[in-house]
Order: C-alpha cells, then structure tokens, then sequence
C-alpha cells in the first residue's frame, strides 16, 4: 500500500471473527483519495474494502460498557495485589530484608493492573462503529472508542459532503417526502446485496445455569479445604476451575447471536476476568513463597497455617457465590420473559 496514495486513520485492532480462529484478524483505516479503505490483515492474507464516498449514506456510532466492564478488571486486580502485599508484608516501612523483594514483585503486579486502568480511562468510553451503504452495512473495528470515532468522522464528513453535496434539512425533508420507489438507483443490477442478517437464536440458557451452580459448588469445597485439607481436595479444587472454565466457554459459543438479555451475557466474561485475576494471584504469590524459601516447593501448606492462602480461598469462595447467585436470578429472570405466565380465561358465574 503506497503511503503517498493512502494516510493511515487508525492503528489495527482485533475483528471478532468466532470464538477459535487459526490467526487472529486485525482491522484498521486508511484514507483514499475518494474513497475509505478498511484492511482486515489475517495471517500472511490481506483482505481490502474500499467505501466510496458517494456510496456512504450513514455512520453510526453506540457506546457500549467496554471501559466500565474493563476498568472493573483492571481496578479489581489493582486492589486485590495491594491488599495482598498488605497482608503478606504488612504497611510499607516496615518491610524487612525478607520482605521486601516479595512486596516488589506484589507491588508489581498492583501498578500494573493499575497502570492499564488508567490507560483505559483516558481512552475515553467505548463503542461500536458501522458503517452503511446502499448494500451492506460494515463494522469498523478500529473505530472502537468514542473520542476515536468523532476525530476519524470529523475528518471524514467534509469529504463526504463534497462527494454527494450538502443539504439544508428541510432540503433533505422535502426529498424524503417527495421520493419514490421509482426514484430509487437499480443497486441490485450494479451491485451484489449482502446477505440476510441471521435472526437471534431462542436460548434459554442452560450453559449459564450449569455454570452458576458450578460456581455455587466452589462454596462447600473451599469450606472443606480449609478445615480438612488434604490433597485430594486440592485436586478437586483443580478439576473445580478447569470444569467452570470449560462451563465459561460454552456459556460463551451458546450466547453468540442469542435473544439472552446483556445482563445474563455478561455473566461468563465476568467469570473469565475473575478467574484469570485468581490464577494470576496464585501464580505471584507461589513465585513470592520460592524467593523467601525454595524449600516451600516440597512443602504443603494448609490455608489454617498460612494467613495468605486462607484469605485468598476465603475471598475466592465468596465472590464464587456472588456470582453463582446472580447468575441464577438472571437466569430465571430471562426465562421469565421468554415464556410468560399463562393467565387462564375467567369463567362466568352461573345464571350470568
């Protein structure tokens, strides 16, 4: 692509193409000289579409929740490593030599999660971004935050102006009026139409229930690792988060394209976020116990004889049943709405 031919919009961002994907597809925006050039790049394979300023007849813009749900993962895993390092070394200042390469690596992991927070907020809110023509209707991926999208469409809209002319709205009124189906350019003969939208499945949600009591089920066990620990329970504890992990998957591919509320979809991403925080905070904290004492790798330990370890499985358990809990009311709200109540016909009094 010749730089003196096209100046780049945006940088690439992720296309959602499916759940599993051989490489992923990465979309970003080039200016032509009459018309938008959007290039989805997969692998060594190149795709270009080229939207002609004449043709465009709509862009539009929804905000979405992306930074709250994402500055919720971010912040969660900002407090939880500082509370951790808290915990295990105790206020800063009073850090021995023992302690003190331990609250680096968890002060680490706590500016980190901290640092993207803060990057997502001065991102600005995120949104969705299609763009319509008289055939097709196109997302733009890289159009993904609203500050973005109105620098991108206010380059974007005197170009088209000079393309197609400028209208007063009472102009454009009068013409919407006046218009007819004659009016109307023979698109089909020029063009190929683009394909039926695919209507939404009816789910009832069954994957989201599964997983809820799976997530329930952390409750009992955790309480049975603390007060009986053994390493079978630690095993079951294992086999516990790979089977949620795999309920989160299926949650996932069932909700594609279903009629479930938002609320109900967001329960397996906010499962997913929680349970990669967990498994990153075992990982840190393992890695701190081998720096203080290599010996700890031969070593079981019982959450009732390590206050960390107690206080993590504790904390596990109860946003566990957090989340199981709500996701069974959303659940049986959901199917409340798919399948309503049948009121049956009043009969008539005798002699009425």
């Amino acid at each position: 692509m010749a730089e003196k031919e096209y100046q780049r919009l945006t940088w690439p961002r992720m296309r959602r193409t499916g759940l599993v994907t051989a490489f992923a597809t990465r979309s970003s925006l080039w200016l032509g000289s009459d018309h938008l050039l959007c290039l989805d790049s997969t692998g060594y394979t190149e795709e270009y579409k080229r939207f002609y300023f004449r043709d465009i007849q709509a862009v539009v813009l929804r905000r979405t929740g992306r930074q709250r749900i994402l500055n919720f993962i971010f912040g969660g895993g900002a407090l939880f490593f500082t509370f951790l390092t808290l915990a295990v070394a105790g206020p800063p200042g009073t850090w021995d030599s023992n302690e003190l390469p331990g609250a680096i690596v968890l002060l680490s992991g706590a500016a980190f999660f901290g640092a993207l927070a803060l990057v997502n907020t001065l991102k600005g809110p995120g949104c969705t971004c299609d763009l319509r023509t008289a055939v097709q209707t196109e997302r733009l991926p890289s159009l993904n935050r609203l500050g973005r999208a109105r620098r991108v469409l206010n380059r974007l809209r005197p170009l088209i102006e000079e393309a197609q002319g400028r209208l007063a709205p009472e102009e454009l009124a009068t013409q919407l009026a006046s218009s007819t189906v004659s009016d109307v350019p023979p698109v089909i003969a020029r063009h190929r139409g683009a394909p039926a939208p695919v209507p939404p499945r009816l789910y009832s949600g069954n994957a989201h229930l599964i997983l809820s009591w799976v997530l329930l089920a952390d409750v009992p066990l955790s309480a049975a690792y603390i007060l009986l620990y053994s390493q079978w329970l630690e095993l079951m504890g294992v086999l516990l988060l790979l089977g949620t992990a795999a309920c989160v998957i299926v949650a996932l591919i069932k909700q594609h394209n279903s009629t479930l509320p938002p609320a109900l979809k967001r329960l397996p991403w906010l499962v997913l976020g929680w349970t990669a925080l967990l498994v990153m905070a075992a990982i840190a904290y393992g890695v701190y116990l081998v720096l203080n004492d290599p010996s700890a790798v031969d070593r079981d330990v019982s959450p009732l004889e390590d206050p960390v370890l107690l206080v993590m499985t504790m904390v596990s358990a109860l946003v566990s049943a957090i989340l199981g809990l709500v996701g069974l009311k959303l659940v049986r709200e959901a199917r409340k709405t798919m399948n309503p109540p049948q009121i049956a016909p009043r009969e008539a009094a005798p002699g009425a």
